[in-house]
């Protein structure tokens, strides 16, 4: 029985190692194949470690031949490692913000707000502010691509920051995205007020108005599911 717990065990730390090294699979596994929501994705590994680590403190406690408070440090030395392992190799992002900034009496008379009451006024969903050439944004649009495949009825658009109207169809077709409309930004230099000329940006625009903003740091997964929910 001792050899079979410790085989279990050995097994157990593979897993551990395979969950470390493997989180962000394990996240695009959620988000992607499971159909999780983003910050369930996000804490997916995460509740797996804490799992796992638990069923290896349980097959091993049998097999610790010292006192109980002895045996009750090997626990948590066990728990701790496989926990601090885990967040040393995905440290944990600390900018993510749900709502980013309200805009709703800020943008009266921005260009990017006229365009969509001139052409898309029921437009009710997520615009990426991108440059060309930048891979961050190429990242980003691929994360709304997914949003868009799983949530269809919600509007996504690019804005692509630039007066040339060819970079717009190059840069879509180097970020491999062809189910997202790219649209060369209205008025770039007014229009990158909206963004501080950081790369990529995020709005929502509702009901005819840009109600919220993300910069690239703030646009995690918290906000992801709230865009996903329409704000709500």
């Amino acid at each position: 029985m001792k050899s079979v717990r410790i085989v279990v065990a050995l097994l157990l730390v593979v897993c551990l190692g395979f969950i470390t090294f493997k989180s962000d699979y394990l996240i695009q596994l959620g988000i992607a194949s499971l159909n999780f929501g983003w910050m369930t994705s996000y804490l997916f590994p995460k509740v797996l470690v804490l799992a796992f680590a638990s069923v290896l403190i349980a097959i091993v406690w049998p097999i610790i031949r010292l006192s109980g408070g002895h045996r009750f440090l090997i626990g948590l030395v066990i728990l701790g490692l496989s926990v601090g392992g885990y967040l040393i190799i995905n440290p944990p992002y600390i900018e993510w913000t749900k709502t980013g900034t309200d805009l709703k009496d800020e943008t009266s008379g921005i260009p990017i707000e006229e365009y969509f009451n001139q052409n898309w006024a029921d437009f009710d969903g997520v615009v990426c502010l991108a440059l060309p050439g930048c891979p961050h944004c190429e990242v980003a649009i691929s994360r709304l691509s997914l949003v868009k495949k799983r949530v269809p009825e919600l509007d996504v658009l690019v804005f692509v920051f630039t007066e040339d109207l060819s970079r717009v169809g190059s840069f879509q077709k180097k970020t491999g995205v062809d189910e997202l409309p790219f649209v060369m930004v209205p008025d770039p230099a007014t229009s990158s007020v909206l963004c501080q000329g950081s790369f990529p940006g995020f709005l929502y625009f509702k009901n005819g108005k840009i109600v919220h903003r993300w910069f690239n740091s703030e646009f995690g997964y918290p906000a992801l599911d709230w865009v996903e929910a329409g704000l709500n």
